[in-house]
Parts: C-alpha cells; structure tokens; sequence
C-alpha cells in the first residue's frame, strides 16, 4: 500500500494520516462525488502539463533560447543549482511574486533527486519533456 501525502502543509499531513483507513477491493468503487472529484484533477493536470508543451515548444523554437542560458539567468550566485531563493528572486524581477508554496510546488515539479534544489540536469530533462 502506498500513501500520498501532502508535502509542504504538516497540518494537512497529520489531518491525513490520522484519518480511518478504509479498503476497497477490486470490484468496489469510490463514493460518485469522489471519483468526480478525482476525474476533474486529471482533467487539470492534462490541461496544464499540454499548455506547459505548448509553451516549451515555443520557447526552444526561439533563436536566443538555450536550457543553459536560462539556468544561468536563474542560478545568479553561480552554486550549480537552483532553490527557492533564487527562483523566488528570479520570479521577482519578472514582476511575479510568488508564495513559499507555489515556489516549493515548481521546485518539487521539476527536482527528481528530491533534495529540493534544481540542478542543470534536471530543468534540461524538465524541459525536454
């Protein structure tokens, strides 16, 4: 069995784990509200992950365009790796401010080694998708 878990909000976490744990076998179904619910998520996320192809497209069919040169832009300090602060910087003198937890959600998005940090690596295969 296996448990998906919120990550940033601990208040959210604990309220998950301390609910009943209720199993459903293999010809059971979930609540109607629930599975509408769960339809609508997926619906969403395939929204946002084709506007996010979209967009990538566009953006690596630009001349001046490479995942290094926007590494870079992003990676000020030169460490070889991008976190909240300097994304939230980045986002900042772009004119978008944005919360710790829509920071951590883009960090989370993209960071597959989960040390919550962005590597060149991982944004090059980010964007390749």
């Amino acid at each position: 069995m296996q448990i998906v878990l919120p990550c940033e909000d601990q208040e959210l976490r604990i309220e998950t784990s301390n609910r009943q744990f209720f199993r459903i076998s293999r010809h059971e179904t979930l609540p109607l509200q629930m599975e509408l619910a769960l339809v609508n998520l997926i619906q969403q996320e395939l929204l946002v992950f084709k506007m996010m192809e979209r967009l990538t497209f566009d953006l690596e069919r630009r001349p001046d365009f490479t995942a290094l040169a926007l590494f870079r832009c992003i990676d000020r300090g030169n460490h070889g790796c991008i976190d909240e602060v300097n994304l939230a910087q980045f986002f900042k003198n772009n004119g978008i401010f944005l919360h710790e937890r829509e920071l951590a959600a883009i960090i989370r998005r993209i960071d597959t080694s989960g040390d919550q940090t962005i590597t060149y690596e991982e944004l090059n295969d980010f964007l390749k998708v």
